[in-house]
Parts: C-alpha cells; structure tokens; sequence
C-alpha cells in the first residue's frame, strides 16, 4: 500500500497530524502498536491534559472542537500558585486579560476519540495493533508490519511518544536528563467545589497540582516528588495518602477521597538534537519531553503539528517535495528553539522552587510576590501560557 505520509503513533499528537494532512488532500496512515478503539465513557475521569488557546484554534481548524466540548470540558478561570517553602502566592485570572478563561483541562481519551472518529470520516487509514518488524530506505520508505503488510511513503513522522521507536530506529541523537522526579496521577473527589480554579503547591516534598474536572468536587491531581518519596507514597494505604494530599495542599478544597488507582511515571527531560532525517521526522514526546509542573507538554506537540501541517502543505501547494530535508529542516527551525527554551525554563523553574537556600528562598518569594502585584508582568505570563 502506498501512502503520501504515514504517521507512526496513534495519540493525540499522531492522530491531529494525520487529521491536518488529510485535510490537505495527503493519502495517510497511522500506525499504533496498541488499540485505537474509541472507548466507552467511564464515571471517573482518566488521564488530563490543559489545552492552552493556541491547541484549542489547532483543534478548531481539524474540525474537532465542537465535538469535544460537547463531550465534556473544563474551562479554568484562574490559577493560583503557592510557594510554602517562601511564603509566595501568585494568581492568575482570565479576568486580567478580559479573556472568558485561561485554558481547558479535557480528558486525553475524549480528545482522542473525537480525533479518531474526524481521521475515519476524512478516509485515514487506522492500523492498531500493528507492530512495524521492519524499515526499508530507498528512494521511499518501506514499512513492513507483523501482519506481513508492506506501507510505502516517501515520508514517516514519529509521533509514537517518549519511548519513540522511530527515533530509535533511526538513530537519532537527543539530549536526556532525569529530572529525580516521579509524578503521582489520580482522580479525587473534594469536600469543596474547585470553582474553576487550577492549584499548583511547591512544597518541601515536591510540586502538587489540583486541576479541575468538569464535576464541581472533582479534580485530577499531579504529584511530582523525588523518586525515593514517589515510591513510598505508591505504597500508603489510600486515606494515608489522602491526608497527605489534604496536607500539602494546605486542606484549600477540604477532605480528599481517591476515585481511581493510582499511577506512577518517571520523569526525564528528552531533547533530540535534529528533529528530522531523509524521509523521516519527529514530532511531540517523540522529540522533546519536559516536566510537566507547567502543563505545556502536549501543548508543545500541538504546536509541532501546526508548523509541521503548515510546511507540508506549503511545500505541497508549490509542487515542492513536501518530504525533502529544505521542507523538513523549516519545519525544525521554527520549533527547535521554542522547544529548547520551554525546557530550560521548566528545569530552571523545578530548580529554584526546589532549592532550600536560605537566600535564594528569600529571592524567591520577593520574585513571585512582586509578579503577583505587576499587572503587565502578570498579563505578559499568562499570555505566554495560553500560547499566545
């Protein structure tokens, strides 16, 4: 079978990119090792992901948005940071930029669902289950699946997620860095409504962050601790770590009670050095992974998706080579640095929030406080956030 682009990674990333392409008349398959069945709705929310504006005007133009606010959404209207290791609090309102909300916190299976059905009714071809045995390079790519399927396209785009085989299989060299850090993800019911707003604590032990789901007393939580603490705090019995969680997050929406199991992950800053090859390119986890502690990581790979889209179609629209190196290496220029800076900043951010210099505390919370009285360097902030 031949195709124009075959998409290796059937997330959100991959699916928005094949979704993009179609749109530009691009004969596309997606390939994803696990099932992409859309899944029935379940009462406890799983896995989040806070859509800034720029992914939410990404997801309008594939022609997805509505169906994911009909699904369910929670818009956010503030956050509100607090730094108890200096005694800083920071707040941020959409009310600052007369905008109607700062972003939206949707369940990442929603967003794939809604993905899934639009590349269906657009004709991309979806093959889950399928574990690629084999790589070609000629004057196109030959991918060989277990099914003993054979898919040729001039170009292949990794978006297969952190552990990207693709950028394995290539060779590509990247950067990586463990953070020390392990992030606890769950579901909890709260004593009190969350009123819209998302939480972040810097505590002594880590950074805790409550965002809020579309029920007033539920919130999903991610807890970022060193991996020694991570690890203990997988095994407390649930109402040890409920207290924990009611604790450190200063008891701000009441008594806590977990809904779902558990999750763990490592933590580790990826960076590949070139984002493309002949005939190949990365996008998303596949190319750059960061702490999440400010919510930007799929953000990112939205971002990825746009100027990859734009540069194809582009190069399509000219009757360029929409697979050759000039096409790809402009797709690497407006993206490498931007990802390259988001990085640094959340490291340096994890670094001086996690510091217990005395002096650098006191800094600290003068910083923050002095921000949280700066109108202009509060509304540059959260422009930045929502991506705009």
């Amino acid at each position: 079978m031949k195709f124009d682009v075959v998409v290796v990674g059937g997330g959100m990333v991959g699916l928005s990119c094949a979704v993009g392409l179609r749109l530009h008349d691009l004969n596309v398959a997606v390939i994803e090792a696990s099932g992409m069945n859309p899944k029935n709705p379940v009462k406890v929310p799983g896995r989040v992901s806070a859509i800034n504006n720029a992914s939410k005007h990404l997801l309008m133009r594939l022609g997805v948005w509505q169906d994911i606010v009909n699904s369910a959404i929670s818009p956010y209207h503030q956050m509100s940071v607090f730094d108890q290791n200096a005694a800083a609090n920071l707040s941020f309102n959409a009310a600052d930029i007369a905008a109607s909300n700062l972003g939206y916190i949707i369940e990442n299976d929603i967003i794939i669902n809604c993905l899934q059905s639009k590349a269906k009714r657009l004709g991309v071809d979806l093959l889950d289950n399928e574990k690629i045995i084999q790589i070609e390079q000629n004057s196109q790519n030959i991918l060989t699946l277990a099914s003993g399927k054979k898919l040729i396209t001039p170009l292949i785009i990794g978006a297969d997620g952190a552990n990207s085989f693709i950028r394995q299989h290539f060779q590509f060299p990247f950067d990586t860095k463990a953070y020390g850090h392990s992030a606890i993800v769950a579901t909890l019911q709260t004593q009190k409504p969350h009123q819209q707003t998302a939480y972040q604590w810097f505590t002594k032990t880590g950074i805790l962050a409550f965002l809020p789901l579309p029920d007033a007393n539920q919130v999903s939580i991610v807890y970022s601790q060193n991996t020694d603490e991570s690890a203990q705090s997988m095994k407390e019995d649930n109402d040890i770590f409920e207290v924990k969680l009611a604790k450190a997050s200063n008891h701000q929406l009441g008594c806590l009670q977990l809904l779902n199991k558990r999750q763990s992950f490592p933590l580790v800053a990826r960076h590949a050095k070139h984002y493309y090859q002949k005939g190949v390119v990365l996008i998303g986890d596949a190319a750059h992974t960061i702490h999440p502690l400010a919510g930007q990581g799929v953000n990112l790979g939205f971002a990825d998706v746009a100027a990859l889209v734009k540069v194809i179609a582009e190069a399509k629209e000219r009757h360029r080579d929409y697979a050759h190196i000039s096409t790809l290496s402009a797709f690497e220029r407006e993206r490498h640095f931007e990802n390259k800076m988001m990085l640094y900043s959340m490291k340096a951010i994890k670094e001086i929030f996690g510091s217990h210099n005395l002096l650098l505390k006191s800094l600290r919370g003068i910083g923050v406080n002095l921000v949280d009285r700066t109108s202009w360097l509060k509304r540059f902030f959260i422009h930045q956030a929502m991506g705009e």
